[in-house]
């Protein structure tokens, strides 16, 4: 998982565990499978893996890596969490 998300979750709920992230990680964001796909939703067929990281949260899972924008997944994760917590 992409250390600054969990810098980032820790920093605005402090008092909830990694755990509660990766249970709304599961039900939140629009999670892009491999550049391939990151590079088609931009519309920039020659994003490169530097560039897509430094832009979008990713997490690794089955070897696949998955991107998310930051923006829309605390947009989701402030909802899931006013409505879970």
């Amino acid at each position: 998982m992409d250390t600054g998300l969990i810098i980032d979750f820790k920093g605005r709920y402090p008092s909830h565990s990694i755990e509660v992230l990766e249970d709304a990680l599961e039900e939140c964001g629009i999670w892009h499978p491999g550049l391939t796909a990151v590079r088609l939703e931009w519309d920039e067929p020659e994003a490169t893996l530097e560039e897509i990281c430094s832009a979008m949260y990713y997490i690794i899972k089955k070897n696949i890596i998955w991107f998310v924008n930051p923006d829309d997944l605390w947009s989701d994760i402030e909802e899931y969490m006013s409505s879970h917590y």
